[in-house]
Protein backbone atom coordinates (compact mmCIF):
# COMPACT_ATOMS: atom_id res chain seq x y z
CA UNK A 1 0.00 0.00 0.00
CA UNK A 2 2.94 2.44 1.08
CA UNK A 3 4.31 1.78 -2.39
CA UNK A 4 1.14 2.22 -4.17
CA UNK A 5 0.68 5.33 -2.31
CA UNK A 6 3.75 6.62 -3.55
CA UNK A 7 3.08 6.14 -6.73
CA UNK A 8 0.06 7.80 -6.79
CA UNK A 9 1.13 10.84 -4.93
CA UNK A 10 3.63 11.04 -7.62
CA UNK A 11 1.46 11.17 -10.25
CA UNK A 12 -0.91 13.55 -8.81
CA UNK A 13 2.26 15.89 -7.94
CA UNK A 14 3.06 15.33 -11.31
CA UNK A 15 -0.23 16.48 -12.85
CA UNK A 16 -0.60 19.16 -10.47
CA UNK A 17 2.63 20.72 -11.21
CA UNK A 18 1.52 20.73 -15.06
CA UNK A 19 -1.76 22.15 -14.59
CA UNK A 20 -0.15 24.97 -12.40
CA UNK A 21 2.00 25.81 -15.48
CA UNK A 22 -0.73 25.86 -17.87
CA UNK A 23 -2.71 27.94 -15.13
CA UNK A 24 -0.41 30.22 -15.17
CA UNK A 25 0.46 30.21 -18.23
CA UNK A 26 -3.03 30.85 -19.33
CA UNK A 27 -3.11 34.30 -16.46
CA UNK A 28 -0.42 35.53 -17.67
CA UNK A 29 -2.13 35.55 -21.18
CA UNK A 30 -5.36 36.85 -19.75
CA UNK A 31 -3.53 39.71 -17.62
CA UNK A 32 -1.45 40.97 -20.97
CA UNK A 33 -5.11 41.00 -22.79
CA UNK A 34 -6.84 42.66 -20.16
CA UNK A 35 -3.96 45.38 -19.97
CA UNK A 36 -3.75 46.18 -23.26
CA UNK A 37 -7.96 46.52 -23.30
CA UNK A 38 -7.80 48.59 -20.28
CA UNK A 39 -4.98 50.86 -22.05
CA UNK A 40 -7.25 50.89 -24.59
CA UNK A 41 -9.66 52.08 -22.97
CA UNK A 42 -8.20 54.51 -20.78
CA UNK A 43 -6.82 56.28 -23.95
CA UNK A 44 -10.63 56.55 -25.37
CA UNK A 45 -12.09 58.08 -22.06
CA UNK A 46 -8.81 60.69 -21.96
CA UNK A 47 -9.61 61.42 -25.17
CA UNK A 48 -13.87 61.67 -24.51
CA UNK A 49 -13.24 63.72 -21.37
CA UNK A 50 -10.75 66.14 -22.87
CA UNK A 51 -13.67 66.62 -25.28
CA UNK A 52 -15.82 66.69 -23.29
CA UNK A 53 -14.19 69.33 -20.69
CA UNK A 54 -13.47 71.20 -23.57
CA UNK A 55 -16.82 71.87 -24.91
CA UNK A 56 -18.15 72.20 -21.13
CA UNK A 57 -15.66 75.37 -20.93
CA UNK A 58 -16.84 77.06 -23.68
CA UNK A 59 -20.49 76.26 -22.55
CA UNK A 60 -19.44 78.42 -19.46
CA UNK A 61 -17.37 80.98 -21.20
CA UNK A 62 -20.58 81.89 -23.22
CA UNK A 63 -22.99 81.75 -20.29
CA UNK A 64 -20.59 84.06 -18.20
CA UNK A 65 -20.91 86.83 -21.16
CA UNK A 66 -24.29 86.34 -21.54
CA UNK A 67 -24.27 86.86 -17.06
CA UNK A 68 -22.04 89.59 -17.52
CA UNK A 69 -24.15 91.41 -20.14
CA UNK A 70 -27.30 90.63 -18.50
CA UNK A 71 -26.13 91.77 -14.81
CA UNK A 72 -24.18 95.40 -16.31
CA UNK A 73 -27.77 95.75 -18.06
CA UNK A 74 -29.75 94.97 -14.83
CA UNK A 75 -27.22 96.94 -12.81
CA UNK A 76 -27.76 100.18 -14.86
CA UNK A 77 -31.48 99.63 -14.52
CA UNK A 78 -31.11 99.71 -10.72
CA UNK A 79 -28.57 102.40 -10.47
CA UNK A 80 -31.01 104.96 -12.52
CA UNK A 81 -33.91 103.67 -10.21
CA UNK A 82 -32.06 104.82 -6.90
CA UNK A 83 -30.95 107.96 -8.41
CA UNK A 84 -34.64 109.11 -9.56
CA UNK A 85 -35.49 107.77 -5.89
CA UNK A 86 -32.92 110.01 -3.93
CA UNK A 87 -33.67 112.85 -6.18
CA UNK A 88 -37.04 112.60 -4.96
CA UNK A 89 -36.25 111.79 -1.24
CA UNK A 90 -33.65 114.75 -1.30
CA UNK A 91 -36.46 117.11 -2.29
CA UNK A 92 -38.93 115.65 -0.11
CA UNK A 93 -36.46 116.18 3.22
CA UNK A 94 -35.28 119.29 2.13
CA UNK A 95 -39.48 120.76 2.38
CA UNK A 96 -39.75 118.84 5.30
CA UNK A 97 -36.66 119.98 6.79
CA UNK A 98 -37.79 123.82 6.15
CA UNK A 99 -41.30 123.02 7.26
CA UNK A 100 -39.65 121.63 11.09
CA UNK A 101 -37.03 124.54 10.80
CA UNK A 102 -39.66 126.79 10.61
CA UNK A 103 -41.89 125.13 13.09
CA UNK A 104 -38.63 125.34 15.78
CA UNK A 105 -37.94 128.89 15.21
CA UNK A 106 -41.92 130.14 15.94
CA UNK A 107 -41.24 127.70 18.86
CA UNK A 108 -37.85 128.96 20.03
CA UNK A 109 -39.11 132.79 20.04
CA UNK A 110 -42.45 131.86 22.13
CA UNK A 111 -40.24 129.68 24.40
CA UNK A 112 -37.64 132.40 24.37
CA UNK A 113 -40.10 134.61 25.18
CA UNK A 114 -41.66 132.75 28.24
CA UNK A 115 -38.12 132.07 29.83
CA UNK A 116 -37.23 135.73 29.42
CA UNK A 117 -40.46 136.41 31.42
CA UNK A 118 -40.20 133.38 33.95
CA UNK A 119 -35.96 134.03 34.57
CA UNK A 120 -37.48 138.02 35.32
CA UNK A 121 -40.15 136.76 38.06
CA UNK A 122 -37.51 134.37 39.72
CA UNK A 123 -35.03 137.27 39.47
CA UNK A 124 -37.20 139.61 40.97
CA UNK A 125 -37.87 136.53 43.39
CA UNK A 126 -34.66 136.10 44.14
CA UNK A 127 -33.35 139.86 45.13
CA UNK A 128 -36.35 139.99 47.23
CA UNK A 129 -35.05 136.57 49.31
CA UNK A 130 -31.73 137.90 48.83
CA UNK A 131 -32.15 140.94 50.51
CA UNK A 132 -34.50 139.28 53.28
CA UNK A 133 -31.63 136.52 53.90
CA UNK A 134 -29.21 139.04 53.75
CA UNK A 135 -30.88 141.04 56.30
CA UNK A 136 -31.78 138.06 58.87
CA UNK A 137 -28.08 136.96 58.35
CA UNK A 138 -26.50 140.53 59.61
CA UNK A 139 -29.00 139.98 62.58
CA UNK A 140 -27.88 137.03 63.51
CA UNK A 141 -24.71 137.55 62.69
CA UNK A 142 -24.36 140.63 64.95
CA UNK A 143 -26.35 138.20 67.56
CA UNK A 144 -23.53 135.92 67.57
CA UNK A 145 -21.00 138.56 67.49
CA UNK A 146 -22.56 140.09 70.78
CA UNK A 147 -23.25 136.46 72.16
CA UNK A 148 -19.09 135.89 71.68
CA UNK A 149 -17.99 138.99 72.56
CA UNK A 150 -20.18 138.34 75.85
CA UNK A 151 -19.06 135.34 76.52
CA UNK A 152 -15.40 135.39 75.08
CA UNK A 153 -13.26 136.24 78.72
CA UNK A 154 -15.40 133.13 79.89
CA UNK A 155 -14.23 130.79 77.22
CA UNK A 156 -11.03 131.91 77.09
CA UNK A 157 -10.87 131.85 81.09
CA UNK A 158 -12.11 128.19 80.24
CA UNK A 159 -10.35 127.28 77.94
CA UNK A 160 -6.90 128.37 80.29
CA UNK A 161 -8.29 126.51 83.02
CA UNK A 162 -8.27 123.39 80.76
CA UNK A 163 -4.91 124.06 79.16
CA UNK A 164 -3.42 124.42 83.18
CA UNK A 165 -5.54 121.16 83.97
CA UNK A 166 -3.87 119.23 81.41
CA UNK A 167 -0.14 121.20 81.59
CA UNK A 168 0.25 122.54 78.35
CA UNK A 169 1.63 125.13 80.38
CA UNK A 170 4.48 123.27 81.34
CA UNK A 171 5.76 120.76 78.69
CA UNK A 172 8.56 118.96 80.78
CA UNK A 173 6.08 116.35 81.42
CA UNK A 174 5.75 116.03 77.80
CA UNK A 175 9.01 116.01 77.01
CA UNK A 176 10.64 113.32 80.01
CA UNK A 177 7.31 111.02 78.01
CA UNK A 178 8.24 111.50 75.03
CA UNK A 179 12.34 110.87 75.24
CA UNK A 180 11.96 107.17 76.39
CA UNK A 181 9.21 106.34 73.48
CA UNK A 182 12.12 107.92 71.12
CA UNK A 183 14.94 105.74 72.63
CA UNK A 184 12.87 102.76 72.07
CA UNK A 185 11.55 103.97 68.82
CA UNK A 186 15.27 104.34 67.08
CA UNK A 187 16.44 101.66 68.60
CA UNK A 188 13.65 99.31 67.26
CA UNK A 189 13.90 100.54 63.87
CA UNK A 190 17.60 100.95 63.61
CA UNK A 191 17.42 104.57 63.07
CA UNK A 192 14.60 104.78 60.52
CA UNK A 193 11.63 104.87 62.12
CA UNK A 194 8.02 104.53 59.94
CA UNK A 195 6.60 107.95 59.57
CA UNK A 196 3.44 106.68 60.57
CA UNK A 197 4.25 104.94 63.89
CA UNK A 198 6.62 108.22 64.53
CA UNK A 199 3.13 110.52 64.82
CA UNK A 200 1.20 107.98 66.28
CA UNK A 201 3.22 107.98 68.88
CA UNK A 202 4.12 111.41 69.68
CA UNK A 203 0.28 112.49 69.37
CA UNK A 204 -0.21 109.24 71.95
CA UNK A 205 2.68 110.98 74.00
CA UNK A 206 0.92 114.09 74.02
CA UNK A 207 -2.64 113.02 74.91
CA UNK A 208 -1.70 110.28 77.44
CA UNK A 209 0.15 112.62 79.76
CA UNK A 210 -2.63 115.33 79.41
CA UNK A 211 -4.95 112.44 80.38
CA UNK A 212 -2.83 111.16 83.27
CA UNK A 213 -2.62 115.03 84.17
CA UNK A 214 -5.94 114.99 84.71
CA UNK A 215 -6.66 111.43 86.47
CA UNK A 216 -3.80 112.79 88.80
CA UNK A 217 -5.53 115.88 89.42
CA UNK A 218 -9.22 113.80 90.16
CA UNK A 219 -7.51 111.64 92.34
CA UNK A 220 -5.17 114.14 94.51
CA UNK A 221 -7.77 117.07 94.34
CA UNK A 222 -8.40 116.62 98.30
CA UNK A 223 -4.52 117.31 99.32
CA UNK A 224 -3.88 119.62 96.65
CA UNK A 225 -6.11 122.09 98.72
CA UNK A 226 -3.30 121.94 101.06
CA UNK A 227 0.15 121.38 99.12
CA UNK A 228 0.95 125.39 98.35
CA UNK A 229 2.36 124.75 94.71
CA UNK A 230 -1.28 122.94 93.77
CA UNK A 231 -3.62 124.67 95.47
CA UNK A 232 -4.25 126.82 92.43
CA UNK A 233 -5.01 123.72 90.14
CA UNK A 234 -8.76 123.90 88.47
CA UNK A 235 -9.95 121.06 90.15
CA UNK A 236 -8.45 121.87 93.67
CA UNK A 237 -9.85 125.46 93.42
CA UNK A 238 -12.67 124.03 92.26
CA UNK A 239 -13.20 125.59 88.76
CA UNK A 240 -13.65 122.58 86.91
CA UNK A 241 -15.57 120.05 88.30
CA UNK A 242 -14.72 116.78 89.15
CA UNK A 243 -17.37 115.02 86.58
CA UNK A 244 -15.98 117.21 83.60
CA UNK A 245 -12.38 116.56 84.23
CA UNK A 246 -13.22 112.60 84.23
CA UNK A 247 -15.17 113.02 80.96
CA UNK A 248 -12.07 115.32 79.45
CA UNK A 249 -9.51 112.65 80.50
CA UNK A 250 -12.02 109.72 79.10
CA UNK A 251 -12.44 111.35 76.01
CA UNK A 252 -8.34 112.19 75.20
CA UNK A 253 -8.07 108.44 76.02
CA UNK A 254 -10.47 107.38 73.59
CA UNK A 255 -8.76 108.89 70.73
CA UNK A 256 -5.18 107.91 71.74
CA UNK A 257 -6.61 104.70 71.58
CA UNK A 258 -8.28 105.13 68.14
CA UNK A 259 -4.50 105.97 67.50
CA UNK A 260 -3.26 102.98 68.30
CA UNK A 261 -5.75 100.90 66.62
CA UNK A 262 -4.18 102.09 63.22
CA UNK A 263 -1.22 100.09 64.58
CA UNK A 264 -0.76 95.85 64.42
CA UNK A 265 -2.28 93.80 67.18
CA UNK A 266 0.51 93.22 69.53
CA UNK A 267 0.35 97.11 70.39
CA UNK A 268 -3.35 97.17 70.90
CA UNK A 269 -3.02 94.47 73.30
CA UNK A 270 0.40 96.53 75.17
CA UNK A 271 -1.92 99.86 75.26
CA UNK A 272 -4.33 98.27 77.59
CA UNK A 273 -1.66 97.51 80.43
CA UNK A 274 -0.45 101.57 79.47
CA UNK A 275 -3.98 102.26 79.91
CA UNK A 276 -4.83 100.77 83.57
CA UNK A 277 -1.10 101.88 84.50
CA UNK A 278 -2.12 105.24 84.03
CA UNK A 279 -5.14 105.02 85.94
CA UNK A 280 -3.86 102.88 88.94
CA UNK A 281 -0.50 105.39 89.23
CA UNK A 282 -2.55 108.56 90.82
CA UNK A 283 -3.79 106.61 93.84
CA UNK A 284 -0.35 104.96 94.55
CA UNK A 285 0.83 107.71 96.67
CA UNK A 286 -1.82 106.78 99.06
CA UNK A 287 -1.07 103.18 99.85
CA UNK A 288 3.03 102.82 98.99
CA UNK A 289 6.22 104.90 99.33
CA UNK A 290 7.40 104.15 95.81
CA UNK A 291 4.52 105.53 93.33
CA UNK A 292 7.31 106.84 91.50
CA UNK A 293 8.54 102.99 90.51
CA UNK A 294 4.47 102.51 88.90
CA UNK A 295 5.28 106.48 87.39
CA UNK A 296 8.49 104.68 85.73
CA UNK A 297 6.19 101.82 84.33
CA UNK A 298 3.60 104.44 83.05
CA UNK A 299 5.98 106.64 81.21
CA UNK A 300 8.17 104.07 80.33
CA UNK A 301 5.80 101.55 78.74
CA UNK A 302 5.71 103.24 75.24
CA UNK A 303 9.26 101.45 75.14
CA UNK A 304 7.50 97.85 74.27
CA UNK A 305 4.96 99.22 72.89
CA UNK A 306 7.25 101.13 70.31
CA UNK A 307 9.29 97.92 69.48
CA UNK A 308 5.76 96.57 69.19
CA UNK A 309 4.72 98.68 66.16
CA UNK A 310 7.82 98.70 64.72
CA UNK A 311 9.00 95.32 64.42
CA UNK A 312 6.09 93.13 66.02
CA UNK A 313 7.88 91.86 68.74
CA UNK A 314 9.67 93.03 72.09
CA UNK A 315 12.93 91.68 72.79
CA UNK A 316 15.35 91.33 75.55
CA UNK A 317 16.51 94.54 74.97
CA UNK A 318 13.53 96.57 75.05
CA UNK A 319 13.02 95.27 78.84
CA UNK A 320 16.74 96.55 79.55
CA UNK A 321 15.48 99.59 78.45
CA UNK A 322 12.92 99.89 80.37
CA UNK A 323 13.66 99.11 83.45
CA UNK A 324 16.20 102.09 82.72
CA UNK A 325 13.90 104.43 81.82
CA UNK A 326 11.65 103.31 85.29
CA UNK A 327 15.42 103.81 87.48
CA UNK A 328 15.37 107.83 85.32
CA UNK A 329 11.56 108.37 86.81
CA UNK A 330 12.64 107.24 89.80
CA UNK A 331 15.28 109.54 90.45
CA UNK A 332 13.14 112.44 88.53
CA UNK A 333 10.02 112.18 90.66
CA UNK A 334 12.06 111.94 93.43
CA UNK A 335 13.64 115.21 92.96
CA UNK A 336 10.22 116.68 91.98
CA UNK A 337 8.63 115.16 95.10
CA UNK A 338 11.45 116.36 97.68
CA UNK A 339 9.89 119.88 96.60
CA UNK A 340 6.53 119.33 98.04
CA UNK A 341 8.05 117.01 101.09
CA UNK A 342 7.11 119.10 104.14
CA UNK A 343 3.37 119.49 102.84
CA UNK A 344 3.02 115.59 101.97
CA UNK A 345 4.18 114.77 105.54
CA UNK A 346 1.44 117.08 106.69
CA UNK A 347 -1.19 115.45 104.57
CA UNK A 348 0.03 112.23 104.79
CA UNK A 349 1.25 111.29 100.85
CA UNK A 350 3.70 108.99 100.46
CA UNK A 351 6.54 109.20 97.77
CA UNK A 352 10.23 107.84 97.89
CA UNK A 353 11.16 111.70 99.27
CA UNK A 354 10.13 110.79 102.00
CA UNK A 355 11.14 106.99 101.98
CA UNK A 356 14.80 107.96 101.48
CA UNK A 357 14.55 110.60 103.96
CA UNK A 358 18.06 112.09 104.92
CA UNK A 359 19.67 109.27 102.42
CA UNK A 360 17.65 110.89 99.68
CA UNK A 361 20.96 112.14 98.24
CA UNK A 362 23.25 109.12 98.19
CA UNK A 363 19.98 106.84 97.03
CA UNK A 364 19.22 108.85 94.04
CA UNK A 365 22.82 109.05 93.02
CA UNK A 366 23.02 105.38 93.19
CA UNK A 367 20.08 105.37 90.72
CA UNK A 368 21.64 107.08 88.49
CA UNK A 369 24.74 104.77 88.55
CA UNK A 370 21.97 101.96 87.86
CA UNK A 371 20.61 104.09 85.06
CA UNK A 372 23.90 104.53 83.23
CA UNK A 373 24.54 100.46 83.79
CA UNK A 374 21.45 99.89 82.18
CA UNK A 375 22.22 102.40 79.42
CA UNK A 376 25.67 101.16 79.13
CA UNK A 377 24.04 97.21 79.23
CA UNK A 378 21.87 98.55 76.37
CA UNK A 379 24.74 99.99 74.09
CA UNK A 380 26.56 96.36 74.63
CA UNK A 381 23.89 94.36 73.76
CA UNK A 382 22.75 96.74 70.77
CA UNK A 383 26.88 96.96 69.64
CA UNK A 384 26.74 100.71 69.53
CA UNK A 385 29.45 103.08 68.70
CA UNK A 386 31.22 106.17 69.93
CA UNK A 387 28.24 108.76 69.52
CA UNK A 388 25.69 106.24 71.84
CA UNK A 389 28.65 106.24 74.69
CA UNK A 390 29.84 110.25 74.08
CA UNK A 391 25.71 111.02 74.25
CA UNK A 392 26.11 108.88 77.76
CA UNK A 393 29.40 110.88 78.89
CA UNK A 394 27.39 114.43 78.32
CA UNK A 395 24.27 112.58 79.97
CA UNK A 396 26.14 111.40 83.17
CA UNK A 397 26.91 115.44 83.64
CA UNK A 398 23.42 116.59 83.79
CA UNK A 399 22.95 113.43 86.64
CA UNK A 400 26.13 115.14 88.65
CA UNK A 401 24.71 118.58 88.01
CA UNK A 402 21.46 117.40 89.23
CA UNK A 403 23.15 116.10 92.89
CA UNK A 404 24.62 119.79 93.18
CA UNK A 405 21.28 121.25 92.91
CA UNK A 406 19.72 118.97 95.10
CA UNK A 407 22.20 119.04 97.56
CA UNK A 408 20.70 121.42 100.21
CA UNK A 409 17.24 120.19 99.50
CA UNK A 410 16.01 123.59 98.81
CA UNK A 411 12.71 123.13 96.60
CA UNK A 412 13.68 125.77 94.09
CA UNK A 413 16.70 123.82 93.24
CA UNK A 414 15.01 120.71 93.67
CA UNK A 415 12.78 121.63 90.73
CA UNK A 416 15.55 122.82 88.87
CA UNK A 417 17.19 119.94 89.02
CA UNK A 418 13.63 117.75 87.84
CA UNK A 419 13.52 120.18 84.70
CA UNK A 420 17.21 119.53 83.90
CA UNK A 421 16.31 115.79 83.09
CA UNK A 422 14.70 116.88 79.89
CA UNK A 423 18.93 117.64 79.12
CA UNK A 424 19.44 113.97 80.15
CA UNK A 425 16.71 112.09 78.22
CA UNK A 426 17.44 114.96 74.98
CA UNK A 427 20.89 113.54 75.20
CA UNK A 428 20.47 109.89 75.33
CA UNK A 429 18.28 110.09 72.31
CA UNK A 430 20.57 112.55 70.33
CA UNK A 431 23.53 109.51 70.67
CA UNK A 432 21.08 106.97 70.12
CA UNK A 433 19.95 109.17 66.82
CA UNK A 434 23.81 110.11 65.56
CA UNK A 435 25.01 106.50 66.45
CA UNK A 436 22.35 105.34 63.65
CA UNK A 437 22.82 108.04 61.56
CA UNK A 438 26.75 107.75 61.11
CA UNK A 439 26.32 103.49 61.15
CA UNK A 440 23.63 104.16 58.12
CA UNK A 441 26.43 106.72 56.36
Amino acid sequence: AQHTLRREFSRITASLKATCKTAQHTLRREFSRITVSLKVIYKTAQHTLRREFSRITASLKAICKTTQHTLRRELGRITASLKAICKTTQHTLRRELGRITASLKAICKTTQHTLRRELGRITASLKVIYKTAQHTLRQNVGLMVEQLERKWPELEQRCQRYTVLIRLDRPIGILLLLWPALWGLWIAAAGMPDWHVFIVFCTGVVLMRSAGCVLNDIADRDFDQHVARTKNRPLASGSISAREALVFAITIILIAFLLVLTLNRLTIQLSFIAIGLAAIYPFMKRYTYLPQFFLGLAFGWSIPMAFAAQTGNVPRVAWVLLIANVLWSVVYDTMYAMVDREDDLKIGVKSTAILFDDADRIIISIIQLLVMSALLLVGKQLEMGMFYYLGLFIASGFFLYQIRLIWNREPENCLKAFKNNNWFGMTVFIGIMLNFLFIES
